[in-house]
């Protein structure tokens, strides 16, 4: 509210008075029954705002606690990493043991050939002695 001096205010409130005088003569009531009126409304009116903001502030709750049973289920950055952690040793694991499997078949491989390799000498070496 505006900064307003004793006098500005004594005025307002003479207005208002008057005002209501007013309206309680025009509707043949008496100013207290016209007061009790207006108070018991307000009474009213204050009921239901106060209504409205509890059903608001329950709204409100309901979501604080579904957010926070949300983020319960997120992972956090420290499990994140550890886990990422065991899952590249884990792969690595499998890449260095997939490259020794394939080593070992390369030397069966290597070996095989070496075999038909010295069988074929041997043919060729039988073949010109018996020519």
């Amino acid at each position: 509210m505006t900064d307003l001096r004793a006098d500005e205010l004594g005025e307002r409130l003479d207005r208002s008075i008057q005002a209501m005088q007013g309206v309680a003569r025009e509707n043949g009531v008496s100013m207290r029954d016209y007061v009790d009126t207006r108070l018991a409304a307000m009474d009213r009116a204050l009921d239901a705002a106060k209504t409205a903001l509890e059903y608001r502030l329950n709204s409100m709750n309901e979501l604080r606690e579904q957010v926070n049973e949300r983020d319960k289920m997120f992972v956090t950055k420290a499990e994140y990493t550890t886990n990422v952690k065991l899952l590249e040793s884990q792969v690595k694991s499998l890449e260095l043991s997939r490259a020794e499997m394939q080593g070992k078949a390369s030397q069966s491989a290597m070996i095989i050939a070496y075999i038909v390799s010295v069988i074929g000498v041997l043919l060729g070496a039988a073949g010109l002695i018996m020519n």
